[in-house]
């Protein structure tokens, strides 16, 4: 129950940072970036073609390097993509964000599901999952509230793009805190 918790914590994270980005960034586009809606919409594209590659590419590099340290490169990755637009309003930053949020979105789902079956084994890898999922979703729910709110107050989300990336490295030290997996 305990390492379930801890990975639980871990993709709660995952869920409620990746859901502020996505809900907000074409938002922050147009307004803090000062881009037309096309111009906006192109750029969202751009996630959309490079996240095609992220799940297959974490899912490599974690059988290689292991599942907790896959899991706290991705999370240094989507650190740096929400710091890079919650710090600064500087449009290379933001297309540094869109790439590196784009490369590495879809890691943390691919390589949690590759702990279920590594860290509980193949007969309880399902229910371990499933109870992630909940996790998951919990973050997915709460995320965007906080920032929607936060927004309310501050007049953007810079400072919800902030809280993301904090909690990104939150979830990285989280990770590296994980036992390493038996070999296979």
């Amino acid at each position: 129950m305990k390492l379930l918790a801890h990975l639980g914590i871990i993709f709660a994270i995952y869920g409620a940072t990746y859901m502020v980005y996505v809900t907000f960034i074409v938002t922050s586009m147009v307004g803090a970036y000062q881009l037309s809606e096309a111009t906006a919409g192109g750029i969202w594209a751009w996630i959309g073609l490079l996240s095609m590659f992220s799940g297959m590419l974490f899912g490599w590099i974690s059988d290689h390097i292991g599942r907790r340290l896959g899991l706290a490169l991705a999370f240094f990755f989507l650190a740096i993509a929400y710091l890079l637009v919650g710090l600064t309003d500087w449009q290379l930053g933001l297309y540094l964000s869109i790439a590196l949020f784009g490369i590495v979105v879809w890691s943390v789902p691919v390589i949690m599901a590759a702990s279920a079956g590594d860290y509980f084994g193949a007969a309880a890898a399902a229910s371990a999952l499933a109870a992630l999922t909940f996790a998951f979703s919990g973050g997915q729910a709460l995320g965007p509230v906080l920032a929607g709110y936060l927004a309310e107050i501050t007049g953007d989300f810079s400072i919800s793009y902030l809280l993301s990336g904090i909690a990104a490295f939150v979830a990285l030290g989280l990770s590296l805190l994980l036992r390493p997996q038996k070999s296979t």
